[in-house]
């Protein structure tokens, strides 16, 4: 930043103190002016020279409000679209403006949270066939650092206020939201599964996410539903279905 900012207009902003991924990326928003957004990690890297461009000569095309490219995974060696994430991807200010969409203060899966809030605020997006982004494995990252119960809770937290924040938006694009709860519930229902006596307490964490479930099920075709169970991949028979573990959620 500090070489480039030689040649482009590049604004450099602090925080006093380390509060967490999520408030500086709202910081980072609050305090720039740009028309698009694209979020970088310290860690990780543009996958070329052209990989801005190549997200802003996309959505410009019909003033979309979302340009979304794929991601390498150098440790996997994978090239995928990845909705977890904010890499990858190009937003347009005045979309998260109108839509009054921002980041939570949790110190992980915020930005889950943030992106599928995006894309269950609108249908105009732009899917990119081009690798724009390098994801770079680190051991000592949040990601890879914070224990399966910290990160199930932080992940229920972060849904629980995803699905809050959907409920006002002034549009919903329901096919996503809909393949989006079903989506959480099995994440959490094949993680009790693998582990029953770590995820025992969930059962009294998920009653908000199961009524959003039931409130979006008749957006959800059977086909859907299929391809996100099959997308889990377990090696033994669940000693209960999933809608028995829904049946467990009071």
């Amino acid at each position: 930043c500090t070489f480039f900012s030689k040649y482009l207009n590049i604004k450099t902003l602090r925080l006093k103190e380390n509060k967490g991924p999520g408030v500086a990326r709202q910081y980072g928003l609050e305090n720039t002016h740009g028309k698009y957004i694209v979020f970088l990690d310290s860690d990780d890297e543009l996958f070329s020279e052209n990989s801005i461009s190549e997200l802003y000569d996309e959505i410009i095309i019909e003033d979309y409000d979302i340009a979304f490219a794929k991601m390498y995974q150098e440790q996997y060696d994978i090239v995928s679209y990845h909705e977890e994430c904010l890499h990858g991807k190009m937003y347009k200010r005045s979309f998260i403006e109108k839509n009054n969409i921002n980041f939570n203060t949790l110190s992980y899966h915020e930005d889950n949270a943030f992106n599928k809030l995006c894309l269950c605020s609108t249908d105009k997006i732009i899917y990119v066939d081009k690798i724009v982004y390098k994801y770079n494995h680190r051991e000592s990252s949040i990601t890879n650092t914070t224990s399966g119960i910290d990160s199930m809770n932080s992940f229920i937290e972060s849904m629980t206020w995803l699905y809050q924040k959907i409920e006002n938006l002034e549009k919903i694009n329901y096919g996503y939201a809909s393949k989006t709860i079903a989506s959480i519930l099995h994440y959490c229902y094949f993680s009790y599964i693998s582990f029953p006596q770590t995820y025992e307490y969930i059962i009294n964490e998920l009653s908000f996410l199961k009524k959003k479930y039931i409130e979006y099920i008749n957006y959800i075709t059977p086909e859907d539903e299929f391809l996100i169970y099959n997308s889990f991949q377990i090696n033994h028979i669940p000693e209960i279905s999933f809608n028995e573990f829904l049946n467990k959620i009071k």
